[in-house]
């Protein structure tokens, strides 16, 4: 069963009242069994899994194993609320809409019912993954908030404060950034987001800028070649800024990027490369895992780190491992050992220079994170 499955793995649930709450959960669900349906089941074992207060031990939903039909918008927190920042047609009418009520819930009431679902350690993760579960109308009833699944009753509000309240059923299709393309400029740090890294030379600002997506090697552009291109332009070109952005980095290995930094002292040392108006770190609530190791590791050889805090917790459980539960199908991730950042207590890791991020920043194309970078 899934209790041993995790024991197995897991050694803080081996024994003692972690394993005892986690069995007497499992037998509440399978009392249950009989009437539930296949995502009121897979909703119970995430909650089961979220109560142990670890984004690598989860669930997490939509999952392969089981139909979770989903509203035909995509969500975005910002610092002004939560907003449609995408849709299938015909909903585009909806895109750059506030979310005001889910039902009768607040978007900040509807994101607390929905949060005892979510695996995280901390607020800024599970808002992350919130824009996906508040879309699902099945974790919407599950968790008070939505009446049957057959719609949800939204209350939007557009950019003049006037709302309309509909019912919106789950559907599916191409998702459009507007009615236009012309709706919004692309914003710099969103260009190539199917690579793992990339770079630009900013010239208006001698910036060199590098995309960090995931801390992962790509088949198709080496690790080494990419740091040779880097090392050419860092040298050749007059580069006076140098930032690295991991705020879409969701983790990996964490050694990768250490093999850039060693690279970067050693030319800084010997006067190959410097960087006049400043060295920065970008992050956010989607910067995870390995990627807030690689956080640390530029704040330690002094970059300044900017934007919000990490979704991931510094010290905390990883190295996961994969099991499917037999019968749902669903895919379990469970942690196996717990990784000790010394000096690093805190749930979420913070910025030097924290940044607000508005809505009216992202319909304008503009990104709040590197602006605040070169305004310093």
């Amino acid at each position: 069963g899934i209790v041993e499955e995790l024991a197995a793995r897991h050694p803080n649930l081996r024994s003692g009242e972690p394993r005892e709450n986690l069995a007497r959960t499992v037998e509440e669900l399978r009392g249950a069994a009989e009437s539930a349906t296949d995502q009121q089941m897979a909703i119970g074992i995430a909650k089961l899994l979220a109560s142990l207060n670890e984004a690598h031990t989860n669930v997490y939903l939509p999952s392969a194993g089981v139909p979770f039909p989903r509203l035909p918008i995509a969500l975005r927190w910002f610092s002004d609320g939560l907003f449609i920042t995408s849709a299938v047609e015909p909903h585009t009418r909806l895109i750059g809409s506030r979310v005001v009520r889910f039902g009768d819930f607040s978007a900040e009431e509807a994101y607390a019912a929905v949060r005892p679902l979510i695996s995280s350690e901390n607020d800024q993760w599970a808002r992350e993954i919130s824009q996906t579960y508040l879309l699902l109308p099945h974790v919407l009833e599950a968790a008070g908030v939505g009446e049957g699944t057959s719609s949800v009753r939204l209350t939007v509000a557009d950019r003049n404060g006037r709302e309309t309240v509909m019912d919106l059923a789950p559907g599916g299709g191409a998702y459009l950034a507007g009615p236009l393309r012309t709706y919004r400029p692309e914003p710099h740090y969103l260009r190539s987001s199917g690579y793992y890294y990339w770079f630009d030379f900013l010239p208006d600002s001698r910036t060199l800028y590098i995309k960090y997506n995931q801390c992962v090697e790509m088949p198709s552009l080496s690790w080494s070649a990419f740091l040779n291109e880097l090392n050419e332009v860092a040298v050749n070109w007059p580069v006076e800024r140098l930032v690295i952005d991991l705020r879409d980095n969701t983790g990996g290995n964490s050694s990768l990027l250490r093999v850039l930094l060693e690279q970067y002292q050693q030319a800084v040392r010997a006067g190959v490369v410097s960087f006049p108006k400043g060295t920065f770190g970008i992050i956010s609530k989607r910067s995870a895992s390995s990627a807030v190791l690689n956080a640390i590791d530029l704040k330690n050889m002094g970059f300044t780190i900017v934007g919000e805090s990490t979704g991931g917790k510094p010290s905390s459980w990883g190295e996961v491992q994969r099991f499917a539960l037999p019968h749902s199908r669903l895919t379990v991730t469970v942690s196996t050992r717990f990784i000790d950042i010394p000096g690093h207590e805190e749930i979420s890791f913070p910025p030097d220079v924290p940044v607000d991020f508005p809505s009216s920043l992202w319909w304008a194309g503009r990104d709040a994170y590197l602006e605040a970078i070169l305004a310093r």
